[in-house]
């Protein structure tokens, strides 16, 4: 299970969010990783991911691209997220290339994953899906701040912090872009797309202004 899987959201919206994650195994292939995060980091950076990290150090809006770089050690795992499928591809076809060894999951609409896999060679051994939310439902916020919450996995943009953004977006004080990098700078990990976030914290600030 991976905390990108429970993204939700009109088809339309998760065609422009994929979610790529660098994760070596302890006692079988973690030795000497660090190195490998690194470049797996520098090809995040390369391809333009909208947002990326590692979520015991933190994210690129936070720490920097150089800070990340230092601190990437053995057992790291990077995060990442892209905003369109060509970005995607081509990112993952220099992972293909740069054949680091590590598994990479990639989070996002399994037709489009498949086709990227398709496109570049990456084979893929295991597909797991969300089965949605279970419980007392009624609890939840409704479902278009749960589009934008959904995107932190680890819960760190809660619906408090998107309700107080979307609050200064109508005021003026923010523009929705600053809105969606103050939300993606609470996401340690760095799976939070901001380019997705801007653009729905748009819709809702002109829906309900």
């Amino acid at each position: 299970m991976t905390h990108s899987l429970h993204r939700i959201g009109t088809r339309e919206s998760l065609e422009n969010d994929y979610v790529v994650l660098f994760v070596p195994s302890r006692g079988i292939n973690d030795r000497g990783s660090g190195k490998k995060a690194r470049i797996f980091l520098e090809l995040l950076k390369k391809h333009r991911a909208e947002h990326y990290g590692d979520d015991l150090t933190g994210n690129v809006l936070t720490r920097g691209h150089e800070q990340l770089i230092k601190d990437a050690h053995d057992i790291t795992n990077i995060h990442g997220v892209f905003s369109s499928f060509k970005k995607l591809k081509d990112f993952i076809g220099d992972v293909v290339k740069a054949d680091l060894g590590i598994s990479v999951v990639v989070s996002g609409l399994l037709d489009k994953v498949k086709e990227c896999s398709e496109l570049t060679g990456a084979k893929y051994h295991t597909v797991e899906v969300s089965l949605g939310f279970w419980g007392k439902k009624e609890k939840l916020p409704p479902e278009d701040i749960l589009e934008i919450t959904t995107m932190c996995g680890h819960g760190y943009v809660t619906a408090k912090l998107v309700y107080d953004v979307l609050e200064k977006v109508r005021k003026g004080t923010y523009s929705p872009r600053h809105a969606a990098e103050k939300l993606a700078k609470t996401c340690a990990c760095g799976i939070f797309n901001p380019d997705r976030a801007e653009k729905l914290i748009a819709g809702l600030s002109r829906e309900k202004a």
